[in-house]
């Protein structure tokens, strides 16, 4: 192949032939690769190259569907998934002949295809135009009559419009930035009909201009508030139209070579690029919005069989295929080394911090953000993206390029850290003797205020302290200050109907609230009180402290215990001795003068004794006189007894003289009733009710009748034994 570069400033340039008797239709910018589709013999062909041209993968793409493919066009979706569109049984003169469209990965593995009825072309050729919502667009024509299918990511149809005869070859479509389109072709060769239109996204024509005479119309482009069509005069010579947002052509600027231009797209600066085909030659022309050629370049071969399509990639270089010396090829002129990319200020930031994005070598139309946390911002060309992400975690940041006659997209991983601030807490007062210990956490870099390095510091001072954290990328900090009272809470004089003393050491106090559990409350500033409570029962006492601004609950519980107050006979008189008792009291102490811990005792001897019982703090004592006297009486009551019916020891009863009756009633060990006789001689015979009782411990009182004395009232255990 000859080259030929005309003031063009091109840095290289590469022409790479592919597989025999193939040639490529379409092609492609995908993934930092070139994929292009083409036929052979009516078998589905496909490439992917890097960006100079080396095979990265290259098959048929086998469908036992059909007999024959024609691709016609490809294009790169929003959800970076390739999509080809092209021709069953092309030039077939059978019902066969119809659009088919595949979706296919990197390697060219189809994921769905779909066949489109009632889209016989007469002409193997059909646009395809990306989307914002991931689906695409196809134009194309049926029995002389132009129809656009709009297709969503999954393949299904969602709407078709047939254009009919009037706007019979659609050859080429721009997105507009409202989600639009506006399209251009011919309706016929030899009339010189074009047309141009806006269509909405649903497919309905807007408004639409029909210039007779006036060449081919073969490729749009948009730039600024203007449209720029290609394609070719009246004359055969390659020609831009200059169009304005209501579609009145303003310009026409003329290439001065016989072609078409088959593919127009705007640079940075609003420069038109220019694919030209002609024949066995094709070039590359710069041309100002004015319409001035600024730079050119021209290739040419005796044995260049066809220059099938070129398109200018998302840095300006131009890339064309076709076939070669009956060899598929791909050929690029670059214009522009530097790559297009997305440019973030730092990859990794802590949470809350800004992101700056822009896009480096950026000829786009406009640009639209998708920052992966179900955000997204559009933007002009050149504004640089200020962003602040909502939560942790990496994040693909995608920049979806809009250029005038496709969607491309560069990104960006960046990742978002977060440094969780060290929580020391609130300020608080803690007790005198206890501690806290602070944490920051594990795995950051530590500074204490007191220079101490560690994750963890015990305080047991008063004082504040802080804590600066960080993980390399993040800092956090944190303040608490800490104090001390002395909370013990003391309680005196808990019986009731007295006057309770509740108190607190005495210290440095803002205030004090005292709250007794039993709807009572006390502000002041003392560190006691003294509280009646007006029943017996288990209060919860809080105490309230102030200091600092900061306040400390103490708590404690009382029970306030009803015991008897005369709960011991003036005088009591026994005969050699006085038994001396009083009603045993569950969870009661006891303690007599003469150090004895139970509830009752016997004395022989007589006087004073005195008895102070005790329960959950409340005390109260009291005194009896015991006046022991010489009687005429004897009583013997037995330990145990065997009622087994062998007529020894079968029954329970005392034994002595001058006793004139006695009343005998017997207990269980839960102080259950069992049995009770009042006669001269009371016994048991070991039953109740009838029934005989289970060995073991009993319990008897025994209320005698002495002749000439007073009763006597006997209490003690015995053991049944069978």
């Amino acid at each position: 192949m000859i080259c030929s570069f005309l003031g063009l400033d091109a840095q290289s340039t590469w022409t790479k032939k592919y597989n025999k008797s193939t040639i490529i239709h379409t092609i492609a910018e995908y993934n930092n690769s070139y994929v292009g589709f083409g036929e052979k013999k009516g078998q589905h062909y496909f490439i992917r190259t890097d960006f100079d041209g080396i095979v990265q993968k290259e098959k048929y793409i086998n469908d036992s569907s059909i007999s024959s493919f024609y691709p016609s066009s490809c294009c790169i979706t929003l959800d970076n998934q390739i999509i080809v569109a092209g021709i069953v049984n092309p030039y077939s003169s059978s019902s066969n002949e119809h659009l088919k469209l595949y979706k296919i990965d990197s390697n060219a593995n189809i994921i769905w295809s779909i066949s489109i009825p009632n889209t016989s072309p007469n002409a193997a050729r059909c646009k395809i135009l990306a989307t914002r919502d991931s689906g695409f667009v196809v134009f194309g024509t049926d029995r002389l009559k132009g129809y656009v299918i709009k297709v969503n990511k999954n393949g299904d149809q969602v709407f078709r419009s047939n254009l009919g005869y009037k706007f019979m070859y659609p050859e080429d479509a721009v997105l507009n930035e409202n989600g639009s389109f506006t399209v251009c072709g011919f309706e016929t060769h030899s009339q010189f009909t074009s047309f141009i239109f806006h269509m909405n996204s649903s497919g309905k024509i807007t408004s639409s201009k029909i210039y007779s005479n006036g060449g081919l119309f073969r490729s749009i482009s948009k730039s600024g508030n203007n449209y720029f069509v290609g394609g070719s005069s009246s004359d055969n010579k390659a020609s831009l139209s200059k169009f304005n947002e209501k579609l009145i052509r303003n310009r026409i600027y003329s290439l001065n070579v016989s072609g078409d231009v088959l593919g127009v797209k705007s640079d940075q600066f609003g420069n038109l690029i220019c694919n030209v085909t002609s024949g066995t030659s094709c070039g590359l022309y710069v041309v100002s919005r004015y319409g001035k050629i600024l730079e050119k370049s021209t290739v040419r071969s005796s044995n260049f069989d066809q220059t099938w399509y070129g398109f200018s990639d998302k840095n300006l270089n131009y890339v064309f295929a076709g076939k070669l010396h009956n060899l598929g090829f791909i050929s690029k002129i670059e214009k522009n080394k530097e790559s297009t990319a997305l440019l973030v200020n730092k990859r990794i930031q802590c949470l809350g911090s800004k992101f700056k994005f822009n896009v480096s070598n950026n000829h786009t139309d406009s640009i639209r953000y998708e920052f992966e946390d179900a955000e997204t911002l559009t933007t002009s060309a050149s504004e640089e993206v200020e962003y602040t992400f909502h939560a942790k975690g990496s994040y693909n940041v995608k920049a979806i390029l809009f250029y005038p006659n496709q969607i491309d997209s560069v990104s960006q991983i960046i990742t978002v850290k977060e440094l969780k601030k060290p929580n020391l807490g609130s300020d608080t007062l803690l007790c005198i003797g206890n501690t806290i210990q602070l944490s920051t956490g594990n795995n950051v870099i530590t500074l204490w205020n007191n220079v101490d390095t560690s994750s963890n510091l015990v305080i047991d001072e008063a004082g504040t302290y802080s804590v600066e954290i960080s993980d390399g990328y993040c800092v956090q900090r944190d303040t608490i200050y800490v104090g001390f009272v002395d909370c013990e809470i003391t309680i005196k004089q808990t019986c009731y109907l007295d006057s309770t003393l509740i108190s607190i050491p005495v210290q440095r106090l803002d205030g004090v609230e005292w709250f007794t559990g039993d709807n009572a409350k006390f502000v002041n500033k003392t560190n006691r009180i003294k509280h009646k409570f007006q029943y017996p029962g288990k209060y919860y006492i809080r105490v309230k402290v102030s200091t600092n601004s900061l306040n400390k609950i103490l708590s404690d519980s009382v029970i306030i215990t009803s015991l008897p107050i005369d709960f011991l006979s003036d005088t009591l008189t026994g005969c050699d001795s006085v038994h001396i008792h009083m009603r045993k009291i569950v969870g009661c102490s006891y303690l007599w003068n003469n150090k004895d811990s139970l509830h009752s005792y016997f004395t022989e001897i007589s006087g004073m004794n005195k008895l102070r019982i005790q329960k959950y703090g409340c005390i109260r004592e009291d005194s009896v006189f015991a006046l022991v006297k010489d009687c005429n009486y004897r009583i013997y009551i037995p330990t145990a007894f065997t009622p087994n019916s062998d007529q020894v020891n079968d029954l329970f009863s005392y034994s002595g003289s001058n006793i004139l009756n006695g009343t005998m009633t017997i207990f269980n060990l839960w102080g259950e009733k069992m049995y009770k006789e009042t006669s001269e001689h009371p016994h048991w015979n070991g039953t109740s009710n009838g029934a005989a009782c289970t060995s073991g411990a009993y319990a008897y009182k025994l209320l005698i009748s002495p002749i000439g004395m007073p009763s006597q009232l006997y209490i003690g255990s015995l053991t049944l034994l069978r």
